[in-house]
């Protein structure tokens, strides 16, 4: 019966070592995609806020169609826009939301 105790503790050590392990590895590759893909998404937020600046407002469907990107990502960069406070949301849902700059 010991010896049983002893495997099973050894084996879930083993497993749980192993998942710490890719887990840690997993977030350093997470640092280092996110690092790598910033340039490219600060240039896509700023071709949304140029935009903004020359017409005035942009649906999320005029959107996608100028970065080529799909829905969530838009959603994504006008979030992170209207974090950082340079864009305002008009509306709550649905076909009528656009997107201003800020004031």
């Amino acid at each position: 019966m010991d010896t049983f105790i002893l495997i099973l503790v050894g084996a879930v050590g083993i497993i749980f070592g192993y998942s710490m392990s890719r887990a840690h590895m997993r977030a350093k590759l997470a640092i280092f995609a996110n690092t790598e893909r910033a340039p490219g998404k600060q240039k896509k937020k700023n071709v949304l806020l140029k935009h903004l600046h020359d017409h005035g407002k942009l649906t999320n469907a005029e959107a996608q169609e100028l970065l080529g990107v799909s829905d969530t990502t838009v959603v994504v960069y006008f979030d992170e826009l209207e974090a950082e406070g340079k864009v305002v949301q008009v509306g709550e849902t649905g076909r009528g939301v656009h997107y201003t700059l800020a004031n």
